[in-house]
C-alpha cells in the first residue's frame, strides 16, 4: 500500500487544490490505482513529471515505503 504524506502537500497547497476536483474529501472514497495515477487521474494530475516527480520504478519508494 502506499502512504500518503498529507501533511506535505498542507504545507504547500490548500485543501482545495485538491478536494474537490481531484480527489472526494472523504478518506478512502476514491478507488485510486496505479493504472489511473499513470493515465494522469489522482495523484497523476501533479506527478507527471512537470509539475511534480514522476510516477515510475525508480520512484516507488516515495509513496510505497512501508
Amino acid at each position: 500500500p502506499a502512504m500518503f504524506p498529507h501533511w506535505v502537500h498542507r504545507i504547500n497547497f490548500k485543501c482545495y487544490a485538491c478536494h474537490d476536483s481531484i480527489f472526494q474529501m472523504k478518506a478512502g472514497a476514491d478507488a485510486i490505482t496505479m493504472d489511473a495515477i499513470r493515465a494522469g487521474k489522482f495523484c497523476g494530475v501533479c506527478h507527471n513529471g512537470r509539475i511534480a516527480f514522476a510516477v515510475g520504478f525508480d520512484t516507488c519508494d516515495r509513496c510505497h515505503n512501508q
